[in-house]
């Protein structure tokens, strides 16, 4: 698609059939020009939301031809959002916890279609995460934080063989990733 916005996405089977009017399929897609990112950033000095901003953007500037349009917020200031209703993905960067308020609004939000990804550091408080539960009672989060593991003497490698899943597959490549060299000190155990 050349351009952002609702397209018509057509699907015919070339084979003739009994059934002529089931061989074609119209869809009307919404193609996204940007996909807005908000990072919420729990880290007081900002450098995982930082290099995330970077990984996603990394040349800022000049033409400006990122699919991603990152917008980082502190965690104080993340009350102040309201609703999300203006990302496609909110990634919580080391937020130790959220208020209700916010826990409430983010699974409205992903209820709603939105992402969200949680990305655990040194600020993480388990028990936050590991009670956060819906309007439900059930748990929202997948996992639940065990324990941060710290190992910079003995770090541990991604297991190139496994990066199968298509959405894996160029980072998997060592012709256009480093990710085989990549040194993982710090991890949390999840269960």
């Amino acid at each position: 698609f050349t351009k952002p916005g609702p397209h018509v996405a057509m699907a015919r089977i070339l084979r003739q059939d009994d059934i002529p009017g089931d061989n074609v399929a119209h869809r009307i897609i919404k193609v996204t020009g940007k996909l807005p990112v908000l990072i919420v950033n729990g880290n007081p000095d900002g450098l995982d939301a930082k290099m995330l901003k970077l990984a996603l953007t990394p040349q800022e500037g000049a033409d400006q031809k990122h699919l991603v349009l990152p917008t980082v917020v502190p965690v104080a200031k993340v009350v102040q959002q309201g609703d999300f209703a203006l990302y496609r993905v909110v990634v919580l960067v080391d937020a130790p916890r959220l208020p209700e308020s916010v826990t409430r609004s983010l699974e409205k939000f992903v209820t709603e279609g939105g992402g969200l990804m949680v990305a655990p550091g040194r600020g993480a408080i388990p028990k936050f995460y590991n009670k956060w539960t819906d309007s439900k009672r059930r748990n929202f989060m997948p996992a639940k934080l065990i324990d941060r593991q710290i190992r910079p003497d003995k770090p541990s490698r991604a297991a190139m063989n496994t990066f199968t899943h298509a959405a894996l597959t160029i980072a998997g490549d060592t012709a256009y990733s480093d990710m085989d060299k990549a040194a993982i000190s710090a991890w949390w155990k999840m269960s």
